[in-house]
């Protein structure tokens, strides 16, 4: 019969800690500035936010005018002088209307944007 070290345990233990910990990593708190400034948006115009906000990446869903769709930004360092990731969708209506902004990752992503944050928060 097999018997299980004390040690053994609390490694195995630990290990399924860390690994459930890591799902909600990079999430943005309420509080996080990158995500006020990304949700500030809602109920604007898709056109003044690409215009306020950094380069996105190419649009996810329709490029036709006048169709509902999505405009995603990622921005993401593993090296340098310290390590970000920021990513955030912002949906719109077939009018343009910015109806939801999910902000998916924000790591020091006030870190990346401190200077641009007036700018990039919908007024």
């Amino acid at each position: 019969m097999l018997q299980a070290s004390p040690i053994g345990f609390l490694a195995l233990v630990t290990l399924i800690c860390t690994g459930c910990s890591q799902f909600g990593h990079g999430k943005a708190d309420s509080d996080d500035k990158y995500a006020v400034a990304a949700s500030s948006w809602i109920g604007s115009n898709i056109m003044e936010m690409v215009a306020a906000w950094p380069p996105p990446m190419p649009s996810c869903g329709s490029k036709k005018g006048g169709s509902a769709g999505c405009v995603w930004w990622r921005h993401r360092s593993i090296g340098g002088t310290y390590a970000y990731g920021c990513e955030a969708v912002a949906y719109f209506d077939e009018a343009g209307v910015i109806t939801k902004v999910d902000v998916r990752r924000s790591d020091d992503c006030h870190r990346l944007f401190e200077r641009h944050f007036e700018r990039m928060t919908w007024p």
